[in-house]
């Protein structure tokens, strides 16, 4: 070392307490390391001390300084986790003085650091004099290094139980688990049973709810442990079962009462009854319907059961209710039927008819003076009750009531029915305005006379009237009709009906039996074929019909029908053969000029021209002329006779749409003009005067070749016509 070496002597002695580390152990100390600072020997423990007791390090040391430097310090350090902690310090104040001083180790933090740094700790000392700055130091001295290694050789206490969570009077059994052979075993049990042990495993019980410690002593070769837990073990409330009736525990036979238990979470519930459990009796609730003493027993989540208090239910009997009579029970009014309930040891009886109490009837026996169903309502001592049968009393007073079938207001020619009650043994006798009515002795009676009616009712025990029914016939309107002219006539014409009867009415007139719509007057206007009447109402709503009129539009049927072409050559014709029938006579028609002579029902037409028949009907008077029959009279062009004498030009010819003819007629006479085919049908005829000088045609032919004829007596002129 240098000549200005810093040179220390250092005793130290370490004394830990009794326990330091929850139980002794041996120490050794090193020699001081002058190689390195951070030299150590390391101690190693199996499991972190349970003791608090603080340990004391007791020290002495020596320090000498060269001049001019700093004061030397001794530091107590920790070693954890690679890191030195400092615990404590002391400055030597004077040179070469020996300095004693003591350190008291918090447990705490010597626990800390075992468990911190893994079970490895380390007690560390080393002093320092570092050159102050300024002191003309050329280099730092070494530290001396002295460091103290723990070492232990013992096992650290440890138990187990068979279960930490009891409920109230159960066991569990503690076994020792303290590693390697363990000489001495002391248990101590607070709350149990027993409280203390020597035994390796003691089974203990605990009486009460709550969390209680163990504590474990051991002794090894190596020296003695001890370890406490607190609230190792938990005892659990059990439940605490009650049993509530909703209703009375004492009820009658067929009855019940719903017994509770209280509810909470996680319960489950076994209903017992004479300490025997009901099968599946497992809900909160049960319904007692039988005598006898009943409980539930409830188990919580931990498992803990507790029985409740036993409530005692009692079913009593009900009584037996039994009526009987005489074998008579329908009488005349003053006489009685006498009811006799059974009797019974404490019975009581009340009387009810028709299912109403009767008033102070308390007896076994009651006399029945009225008509009714009757039973008894037997109670016991239990106050339990029945009802008995029921009797049926029958006193005979006859009974009379009217009921009317439909309405009591009518109108005349209908009836009200009216119907009396019925029953064996009835006789009767309707009256009407209190009048007895021959022969109307039937329960039932259909009165057609306004009035008051009764009946009377009679059987063996006498005769008794209903109350009146007032029965009303309504009149009926009194209508006939009339015709103001003849109803025979014919087709167009009419005839007016009139109705005649009371003030007041409403009409509606009907043909063949059907109503005609919007007929509501007193008169109607007939002009079709049928039979008439009228239907009216009075204020009283009652209708009647009128007479019937019968009406008659006589119609006269005139048709034609030809018996061969109606259009043929000069020299041909053709028969027009009208319709015929009985009292029909003719007339026919040319060009609607009577043609003279022709009153047959065929007519032979040789001459064109329009053709009709007029037909009267002798019987009637009526006629009718039928629809025209056209008779045109044509040959081919080759036979017609030219004539120079008239005009006949068509401009424009050929053509398409329209062609307008040009027409010129000598001494101013009348003439037809004829459109024909090339084959000499006639297709248009049409007259023309003096006065027409041109006339356009054409438009309603179709694309062809065409004559057109123009034809005055016995002239004619032709042309022939293209439309494209």
């Amino acid at each position: 070392m240098k000549n200005n070496l810093l040179r220390f002597i250092l005793l130290v002695s370490l004394f830990v307490s009794n326990a330091t580390f929850a139980q002794t152990g041996s120490y050794s100390q090193t020699k001081p390391n002058m190689s390195s600072v951070y030299s150590t020997t390391s101690a190693t423990f199996t499991s972190t001390p349970a003791s608090s007791t603080n340990g004391t390090l007791s020290c002495n040391w020596l320090g000498c300084q060269d001049p001019g430097m700093s004061n030397p310090t001794l530091y107590f350090s920790i070693f954890v986790n690679g890191t030195y902690q400092t615990l404590t310090s002391v400055s030597q104040a004077s040179y070469c003085s020996l300095i004693p001083f003591s350190y008291s180790i918090p447990m705490a933090t010597l626990n800390a650091a075992i468990q911190s740094g893994g079970g490895s700790v380390t007690l560390h000392f080393y002093i320092s004099d570092p050159c102050p700055a300024g002191a003309g130091c050329s280099f730092y001295n070494d530290p001396l290094v002295n460091n103290l290694t723990l070492s232990y050789g013992y096992s650290q206490a440890s138990f187990s139980a068979t279960s930490t969570s009891l409920c109230p009077g159960q066991s569990t059994t503690f076994t020792n688990t303290t590693p390697g052979t363990t000489l001495t075993t002391k248990w101590y049990f607070n709350g149990g049973t027993p409280s203390t042990s020597t035994a390796s495993s003691p089974t203990v019980s605990y009486a009460a709810p709550g969390t209680y410690p163990v504590a474990l002593v051991t002794t090894s070769a190596s020296g003695s442990d001890s370890t406490i837990t607190n609230s190792f073990i938990t005892v659990n409330a059990p439940p605490a079962p009650t049993v509530t009736a909703n209703g009375p525990t004492s009820f009658c036979s067929g009855s019940n009462v719903l017994l509770k238990g209280n509810t909470g979470s996680g319960l489950t519930y076994q209903w017992q009854k004479n300490n025997n459990n009901i099968s599946a009796a497992t809900a909160a609730n049960y319904t007692a319907t039988a005598t006898g003493n009943y409980r539930v027993v409830e188990t919580n989540s931990y498992g803990c059961s507790a029985t409740s208090a036993t409530v005692t239910v009692t079913s009593n009997p009900k009584p037996s209710a039994i009526l009987t009579s005489g074998p008579i029970t329908t009488v005349c009014p003053g006489d009685s039927v006498v009811l006799t309930a059974n009797a019974g040891s404490g019975y009581t009886y009340t009387w009810k008819r028709n299912y109403v109490l009767i008033a102070g009837a308390t007896g076994a026996n009651y006399s029945a003076k009225t008509t009714g169903n009757y039973f008894a309502v037997v109670a016991n001592a239990f106050g339990c009750t029945k009802s008995s049968n029921i009797i049926p009393v029958t006193v005979n007073t006859p009974k009379a009531t009217i009921t009317a079938q439909g309405a009591l207001t009518v109108c005349n020619g209908n009836g009200v029915t009216l119907k009396a009650n019925t029953g064996a043994g009835l006789t009767y006798q309707w009256k009407v305005n209190n009048v007895d009515i021959n022969g109307a002795t039937d329960s039932m009676y259909t009165a057609y006379t306004s009035g008051s009616y009764k009946v009377k009712v009679t059987n063996s025990c006498g005769s008794t009237s209903s109350a009146a029914k007032v029965v009303t016939i309504n009149p009926l309107p009194a209508v006939s009709i009339s015709a103001n002219g003849a109803t025979s006539f014919c087709t167009g014409g009419s005839v007016t009906l009139t109705a005649v009867g009371d003030p007041g009415l409403t009409y509606q007139w009907r043909k063949n039996n059907v109503n005609i719509s919007g007929a509501t007057s007193a008169s109607y206007l007939a002009s079709a074929t049928g039979s008439y009447s009228v239907n009216v109402t009075n204020t009283f709503g009652c209708t009647s019909s009128s007479n019937a009129i019968s009406v008659t539009a006589n119609t006269t049927i005139a048709n034609v029908t030809a018996g061969g072409p109606t259009s043929f050559c000069n020299g041909d014709s053709v028969k027009l053969s009208a319709n015929t029938g009985a009292s029909l006579t003719y007339q026919w028609t040319k060009n609607n000029v009577n043609v003279a002579g022709a009153t047959l029902a065929d007519y032979m037409a040789k001459t064109a021209g329009t053709y009709r028949v007029n037909i009267t009907n002798t019987a009637t008077g009526c006629s009718k002329t039928s629809s025209a029959v056209q008779v045109v009279v044509n040959c081919r062009l080759a036979n017609i006779e030219q004539s120079n004498e008239l005009i006949l030009t068509a401009t424009p010819n050929p053509f398409t749409g329209s062609t307008e003819i040009e027409i010129g007629l000598p001494n101013e006479n009348e003439a037809s003009l004829e459109i024909f085919t090339v084959e000499g049908k006639l297709i248009s005829q049409q007259i023309i005067n003096s006065n027409m000088h041109s006339v356009v045609i054409g438009k309603e032919l179709i694309a062809g070749t065409y004559i057109v004829s123009l034809k005055s007596g016995n002239e004619s002129k032709n042309l022939r016509l293209i439309k494209y």
